[in-house]
């Protein structure tokens, strides 16, 4: 598993920061690509590139643990 330290105080994007969100209700983490665009970082995923509503932003991702 992982583990993600999120700055909730931290909403305005920056292209290539690691944002966290939530959509139906499952959370998600993804890049900022700029332009309001984020993209998954597994390049297989389908429709991996996608734009966010701002309500379902948490923040920024600040650290991680890559295994628990």
């Amino acid at each position: 598993g992982s583990l993600a330290v999120v700055d909730t105080n931290q909403l305005d994007l920056e292209v290539g920061s690691t944002y966290c969100f939530i959509r139906k209700k499952v959370v998600r983490y993804a890049k900022y690509q700029g332009d309001q665009m984020f993209g998954y970082m597994n390049h297989d995923y389908p429709d991996r590139i996608f734009s966010l509503k701002k309500a379902e932003l948490v923040g920024r991702v600040i650290g991680k643990q890559e295994t628990l």
